[in-house]
């Protein structure tokens, strides 16, 4: 099927206001299929969320705010499972990123290409999320990751440094 507008329009999360019907597209968490999807608070109340991408071989991302009540604006982050540590995709902070993208907009529109280059670690596809409210660990649940020879998927958890939403640096460790 052909789809009416051009890709770039397609991929991002929206925010619906049941009280006025009203849509607002949320650019600031990236633009890729997003499939779970997983927020809490940091101590300051600003939002913290963990997103997947519902697509093979793809990445697992964080997305800081900056002001507490709001998505509007903030970091959006892919995971480095092996080193443990969160990658901003921002383009102030990855200067090198320069010659590839035109603009943060454009960052995030491409966030995929983005997390590439930063050294972000592929993953099967994350279904489904869940963060414990006692000690802010993540865990998901995978299908299969074909790409690196995976055929039944998996259980993986996160525990952020001092369990800290905030913190850059996270322990990985899998389940099954």
């Amino acid at each position: 099927a052909v789809l009416p507008n051009p890709p770039e329009h397609y991929g991002w999360v929206v925010e619906f206001n049941p009280k006025d019907r009203s849509l607002q597209k949320i650019v600031s968490l990236g633009r890729f299929a997003h499939e779970a999807a997983v927020t809490v608070l940091a101590k300051d109340q600003r939002p913290v969320v963990y997103l997947s991408d519902d697509h093979p071989d793809q990445f697992f991302y964080k997305f800081i705010s900056e002001t507490p009540g709001s998505l509007r604006s903030g970091t959006l982050y892919v995971a480095n499972i092996s080193e443990g540590k969160w990658i901003p995709i921002d383009l102030k902070m990855q200067s090198f990123l320069r010659h590839r993208f035109k603009s943060q907009l454009d960052l995030l529109i491409r966030a995929r290409e983005a997390a590439t280059l930063l050294g972000g670690t592929r993953l099967g596809r994350v279904e489904g999320l869940a963060i414990s409210k006692s000690t802010n660990t993540l865990y998901a649940a995978l299908t299969n990751h074909l790409e690196a020879g995976n055929t039944v998927g998996g259980l993986f958890k996160i525990e952020e440094e001092n369990a800290d939403p905030l913190s850059m640096r996270f322990r990985y460790s899998e389940f099954i």
